[in-house]
């Protein structure tokens, strides 16, 4: 009796030393993101006014080459390395070396492919372009491992600042060099430049050196679920890449580089909020696999998270998306306008995009996701072709509708044999989107006879950005239980903060 006595308090000490990781990891990466959206925010708007669309589109046009044969750079491997449960040296090592043997492969693999693309595209300066690219593969190849290992002990901290100051040198590398007239050579450098001071960096936090390459490390059952993974992530990236891919090659450079301007701006706040929480998710909710109700509860508390602050920031960007364009990227850019609307409803779906990821990934059931992934991305892909016809606003509405329509079936599927249900899931979305939606166009209403009295830009979005706050906030805790989860979000917030605190001391 004593002993169980013993092994429950460890283990109670176990889960209460992990949750303090987990909670301190999430503040750390919370507190970087904002401060990675303002570096990003900022390079964006500088790069916007300094290059042409033109050279966008044709960065734009490599990356969705490269990121598709990007993906079997880890096979997966970086997935495996989070969700374990035990990884011991050996096996960490022979994992670095075959991760960095498959970025080499897809490096010559790319710079390889590199005419044939730019022949398909009609665009000669891709062929050096994608060199360049393959040499970034391999620089990001040398960091990949050490990062999921900071990622899977939740030493966020490290992992965070590495990401940022990668991210900031190599936009300030693309600032300087756009202003001396380089043109997308500046940035290719970005890419360039963020890979190699990321892996860098990553070495420096993280205390893994690898050894020689071994056999018989026991390695078999991480490989396997890292290919079926690689599987459903190809075609993730397919499915990602395919509107850029398809546009560049029927409409051009310029009007890619306006879609993915557009496309990119809408998905920044999103990415930053969901990125960290994913973090820190993935690894505890790997952990909880055998513990469903504990499971369920961690999961939708992360997605009501997501959808409270990602739903009205979308709204606010659908609605004032003509000041943010002009704001971010200046009048030349206003052409982009209509595909940001376009795109808005997709995103509302990306923003919940977690889900799913948050299901397959922890509970290892990477054929289930392949499976899915193997009926839902030709039907992706098809509504896509069929939007060209009308340009990249045609795509932009093709890939809203898709999304929106196949969203329900999605999840479905992946929520069976699990611990949730789509009445979980909708429970979690109806208040925030119901909340967003309704003060986004009382706002928009409120303010709509002084609409063309205010300054274009950061005057008009800043006045329907504070009405809609304080009416999201309103009719948020009006709806039943509103105030509840208020209070709950609160509670979030002041133990992240508290985990800041401690951290700092």
């Amino acid at each position: 009796m004593a002993d169980q006595d013993g092994g429950d308090s460890a283990q109670l000490s176990e889960r209460a030393d992990f949750k303090k990781r987990s909670v301190r990891g999430v503040a750390q990466m919370m507190a970087g993101r904002i401060f990675q959206v303002l570096v990003t925010f900022g390079s964006m708007a500088v790069l916007a006014r300094l290059l042409t669309p033109e050279d966008f589109g044709i960065v734009a046009t490599v990356s969705a080459v490269t990121a598709l044969l990007g993906i079997f750079r880890d096979a997966g491997l970086v997935s495996a390395v989070i969700r374990s449960k035990e990884l011991s040296a050996a096996q960490a090592s022979s994992l670095f070396w075959i991760t960095l043997a498959l970025s080499c492969l897809v490096a010559l693999t790319i710079a390889a492919a590199a005419p044939l693309v730019a022949s398909v595209y009609r665009v000669p300066e891709l062929t050096n372009i994608m060199r360049a690219f393959a040499l970034a593969t391999v620089l990001e190849g040398v960091g990949l491992q050490h990062g999921a290992l900071l990622r899977r002990e939740l030493r966020l901290g490290g992992y965070t600042t590495a990401t940022l100051l990668s991210e900031a040198l190599a936009a300030a590398t693309a600032i300087g060099m756009a202003s001396s007239g380089w043109g997308y050579w500046s940035l290719v450098a970005k890419s360039l430049v963020a890979a190699a001071s990321c892996s860098a960096l990553l070495w420096w936090f993280c205390d893994f050196r690898p050894g020689r390459p071994r056999l018989g490390t026991g390695v078999r059952s991480l490989v396997v679920f890292g290919g079926r993974l690689t599987l459903a992530q190809l075609l993730w990236v397919i499915l990602r890449k395919s509107d850029d891919a398809l546009i560049g090659w029927a409409w051009g450079p310029a009007a890619l580089g306006f879609y993915s301007r557009a496309y990119s701006l809408l998905l920044l706040p999103t990415q930053q909020l969901s990125s960290p929480l994913g973090a820190a998710a993935i690894p505890t909710l790997s952990r909880l696999q055998d513990q469903p109700e504990r499971f369920r509860r961690y999961y939708l508390s992360g997605i009501e998270f997501v959808t409270f602050v990602g739903f009205p920031l979308v709204v606010l960007l659908f609605i004032a998306a003509e000041d943010i364009v002009l704001l971010v990227f200046g009048p030349q850019w206003l052409p982009s306008v209509p595909l940001f609307r376009g795109l808005g409803p997709a995103t509302l779906i990306e923003i919940t995009g977690v889900a799913a990821t948050w299901i397959y990934t922890p509970l290892g059931r990477s054929d289930k996701e392949l499976k899915m992934a193997a009926v839902y991305v030709p039907t992706f892909v098809l509504g896509v072709a069929c939007g060209l016809y009308w340009g990249a606003l045609g795509v932009a509405i093709a890939v809203s509708v898709v999304r929106i329509a196949a969203q329900p079936f999605n999840l479905a599927y992946c929520y069976r044999d699990t611990p949730l249900t789509l009445r979980h899931y909708y429970a979690s979305l109806w208040k925030p989107l119901l909340a967003a939606c309704a003060s986004g166009t009382l706002s928009w209403l409120a303010l709509a006879s002084l609409w063309r009295e205010l300054t274009p830009g950061f005057t008009r979005a800043l006045a329907l950005g504070t009405a809609m706050a304080i009416l999201y906030f309103t009719m948020f805790a009006l709806l039943p239980g509103g105030s509840v989860k208020l209070v709950e979000l609160r509670g979030h917030i002041q133990e992240l903060f508290s985990a800041r605190r401690a951290k700092a001391a």
